[in-house]
């Protein structure tokens, strides 16, 4: 089993600097992130040559891009709004994404459940149910939408206690929206602060899994720290990645500390960490 980064640790950097960096520490797979992307993809379009210059650069490198942060944010509660003029735009927005991750063949998109805001009229069964809802229409037309470029999208378990933060959400939207084009991006962190087993997910999860968010925290934070800086058992991560057969390169998703030699130094040591707990596992 092999891993890679998420590029959001560069983030201070262009992503073609960023892509750079990793590579010269290493660093053979990566997922392209938001905080990168998003300077790119503007409302409903986007700079096509700023993205096939990424794909140049990663190719040059010898670096693969295995998989693209979607939005997410704002846009996670305008895909469920009430107001169609707004989910529309939204929806655009995400088919844009879907569109160009397809055509550059990053594989595949990660994205967020969508929310409702809760209001005075709700009480939490109807407001549960409705964002149920809201889930299955908008993924079920962001799956067609794959099909189309041969895309795959990767429903990311979520932080907050809500809808789409425990394993038994993701696998039942699954199923409702019944398409090949849909499985689940596992987030370690965010299992750990809702006081989720991680090991215990990844074995549920199984055949779904298609894409990884792999950091650790104290329980209690979402820190997005190097494996072995929490409170997660990370030999029984492993393990449980491997009893399932999982081959995908694992991406971590480390925070960014906005100064390079501190960058650098934090993808150094999580290197050594990973390549510890690996290697024991």
């Amino acid at each position: 089993m092999d891993y890679g980064f998420d590029t959001w640790i560069y983030s201070i950097l262009d992503v073609d600097k960023a892509l750079e960096r990793l590579r010269a520490r290493g660093v053979g797979f990566v997922e392209l992130s938001y905080e990168h992307l998003s300077k790119i993809f503007k409302d409903e379009a986007a700079d096509l040559k700023a993205l096939k210059s990424i794909e140049e650069a990663a190719d040059s490198l010898g670096v693969k891009i295995i998989q693209v942060h979607g939005p997410f944010g704002e846009i996670d509660l305008e895909l469920a709004s009430e107001d169609s003029a707004q989910r529309e735009k939204a929806l655009r927005k995400v088919f844009n994404w879907i569109r160009y991750t397809g055509e550059l063949e990053w594989g595949v998109l990660v994205l967020h459940t969508v929310r409702i805001k809760p209001s005075e009229e709700h009480d939490f069964q109807r407001l549960v149910e409705k964002t149920r809802l809201a889930n299955v229409r908008f993924f079920k037309e962001a799956s067609k939408q794959a099909s189309e470029y041969g895309v795959k999208i990767a429903v990311e378990n979520r932080l907050e206690s809500c809808y789409g933060s425990l394993p038994r959400d993701l696998l039942e939207l699954i199923s409702e929206v019944s398409s090949e084009n849909l499985g689940v991006c596992f987030d370690t962190g965010h299992a750990n602060v809702n006081k989720l087993s991680t090991p215990v997910i990844v074995e549920i999860l199984r055949e779904h899994l298609i894409a990884t968010h792999v950091h650790d925290n104290d329980g209690h934070h979402d820190q997005h720290l190097p494996p072995l800086m929490g409170s997660i058992d990370w030999d029984q991560v492993i393990n449980a990645f491997s009893r399932i057969g999982y081959h995908k390169p694992l991406i971590l998703e480390i925070h960014e500390y906005g100064r390079l030699d501190l960058d650098d130094n934090v993808v150094r040591a999580t290197r050594i960490l990973m390549d510890n707990v690996m290697g024991e596992s």
